[in-house]
């Protein structure tokens, strides 16, 4: 694991993606450890290891092992997390839980939407594999297949999809990606989660204790 305390993350980054229980398996969108919040979730081009495993499975291609246990808060929603990785194959179980939603309606003669005083919860869970291949010196790929379950106000929906990426060592410090998350899309409550494609680059120096990176994000429609 990085030792944050040497590491300074600059992230430019043009899109930013808001959690929201309402999206389909947004909870995955939102990152819950403190170096991808440190580089504002820009860590595609960047991750290894079992974090591969939701930002860009090419990562895993890498061989690194790890295990990993995050308990947070970000957005309103309190995070559980367990991942690992062994040499190109990444593991991990995500849980997201949200209290206190405030319930609403809309009113059939004003056509606004009106408080009903119940409170409502929320519950996202996925389960992720992930694999990754070194297929040239610079080049590796890589796929994250994900189950997803998600409980708003005791109605549970479930969902399969896929995550794709890529990356590619311009330099030995310089690396170029691409990932396209959702490429198989899952669907929940009769929608369908939205893809998103993602171009990034990356740059280390001093001894990988300064840490650049840059995306940029293009969400498609449901």
């Amino acid at each position: 694991r990085y030792e944050m305390k040497k590491i300074i993350g600059i992230v430019m980054c043009l899109f930013s993606v808001s959690l929201h229980a309402a999206d389909v398996a947004g909870f995955l969108e939102a990152g819950y450890s403190a170096m991808e919040a440190g580089l504002g979730n820009g860590y595609t081009s960047a991750a290894q290891g079992s974090d591969a495993l939701l930002w860009n499975p090419a990562g895993l291609a890498a061989g690194q092992s790890d295990v990993q246990l995050f308990t947070t808060k970000a957005f309103e929603t309190n995070f559980t997390a367990v991942q690992a990785s062994f040499g190109p194959v990444g593991v991990g179980y995500v849980l997201a839980g949200m209290d206190g939603i405030a319930e609403s309606q809309v009113n059939g003669t004003t056509g606004h939407g009106e408080l009903t005083g119940n409170q409502l919860s929320y519950k996202g869970e996925a389960l992720l594999v992930g694999s990754g291949v070194q297929v040239t010196n610079a080049l590796s790929l890589g796929l994250t297949g994900k189950a997803i379950q998600e409980t708003i106000a005791g109605q549970v929906a479930q969902g399969v999809g896929v995550d794709l990426g890529a990356r590619y060592a311009l330099l030995p410090w310089v690396s170029l990606s691409g990932a396209l998350q959702n490429a198989l899309a899952p669907t929940l409550r009769a929608e369908t989660a939205s893809r998103q494609a993602i171009a990034g680059v990356s740059a280390r120096f001093l001894d990988d204790q300064l840490l650049l990176c840059g995306e940029a994000h293009r969400k498609g429609e449901r």
